[in-house]
């Protein structure tokens, strides 16, 4: 019969082999997700690294003839800026790359389109939306609402 301690012993030998293993070690213990135990695929969210290597790539860029004026903020899917066009000030938000490319650029027109049949449109619970499209110069599809303070 094997004892309690020794079973705990093996274990941790085997753990300690495991994490010394090629394939277990290219991983970080911040790349785990802490509930499931399993790499976190980080495809598609967006984060502070990436939302600052946008920002100054777009910043003082035009698109659409909207003058891209600054850096708003990034949820997990798309970025926000100020942008401007003539005397009206608008929210461009710009979708993630990531997103696109893991669920396909015709999902993303559709969506744009979508948001682009309410051009014109005004309800008190709906932004208006001014613009949109893809921006073929960064590969970026973008929609143009209106900018609420």
């Amino acid at each position: 019969m094997v004892s309690a301690k020794s079973r705990t012993r093996r274990l941790a030998i085997g753990l300690d082999r495991l994490a010394s293993s090629a394939s277990f070690s290219k991983f970080r213990p911040r790349d785990f997700n802490s509930t499931h135990g399993r790499p976190k695929h980080n495809l598609g969210i967006m984060d502070k690294v990436r939302a600052k290597r946008f920002e100054k790539e777009l910043v003082g860029q035009t698109v659409s003839g909207w003058n891209i004026l600054s850096f708003i903020n990034f949820g997990k899917s798309a970025l926000v800026f100020r942008a401007q066009r003539g005397d009206r000030t608008a929210a461009v938000k710009f979708f993630d790359p990531e997103i696109i490319e893991k669920h396909g650029a015709e999902i993303q027109i559709k969506r744009i389109e979508r948001e682009k049949s309410l051009i014109g449109k005004k309800h008190p619970n709906l932004v208006e939306i001014f613009d949109g499209g893809h921006w073929q110069e960064r590969d970026l599809y973008f929609v143009v609402m209106e900018y609420l303070p």
